[in-house]
């Protein structure tokens, strides 16, 4: 019996922390998170996603049946860069107006971060408003796999974006 006694116990302390305000903050919601070749906005306000994207293709060779160029010695084997948006809507969570930061952290697919987080301010004014971010990514693909745009607010995680890294 001491047992049931102590398990009805937490469950109790649990609600009473909850009913007391010590919750975390409500998340916002995510509406579109995912990389594409260009974001437009019109002028009502309305956005489109242009060639939604989720896997790129290395191409380190030319036409074929044509031979690659040698490089002079010492010269740094070439990286192929590939040039995305990424787009992140994020809607509110709550009735009352919050404030965030969100993060966007690239990692390769060993887990490596690339280059500096991106980070916003984010003032969510409640109910439905919401707020869009589009970030322009150069990435230098030296790995093949599956890359991630960790998308974070307040450093929580909401979601992740991947982007997967193929040899054409």
């Amino acid at each position: 019996m001491p047992c049931r006694k102590s398990q009805s116990s937490v469950a109790l302390l649990l609600n009473l922390a909850w009913s007391y305000g010590m919750e975390s903050k409500v998340r916002p919601y995510i509406t579109a998170a995912l990389f594409c070749e260009k974001v437009l906005t019109e002028t009502d306000g309305s956005i489109s996603a242009i060639r939604i994207a989720d896997k790129v293709t290395l191409q380190m060779q030319g036409p074929p049946g044509m031979q690659p160029m040698p490089l002079p010695p010492g010269t740094p084997t070439p990286v192929p860069i590939f040039d995305l948006t990424c787009f992140v809507a994020l809607k509110s969570g709550s009735e009352t107006p919050e404030r965030y930061t969100l993060r966007l952290t690239f990692k390769s697919p060993t887990g490596k971060i690339q280059g500096n987080p991106v980070e916003h301010a984010v003032h969510l004014l409640g109910k439905d408003h919401g707020q869009n971010f589009i970030v322009r990514y150069y990435i230098a693909a030296q790995e093949e796999g599956v890359h991630w745009v960790h998308v974070s607010v307040d450093d929580e995680e909401l979601t992740r974006i991947p982007l997967i890294v193929v040899r054409g």
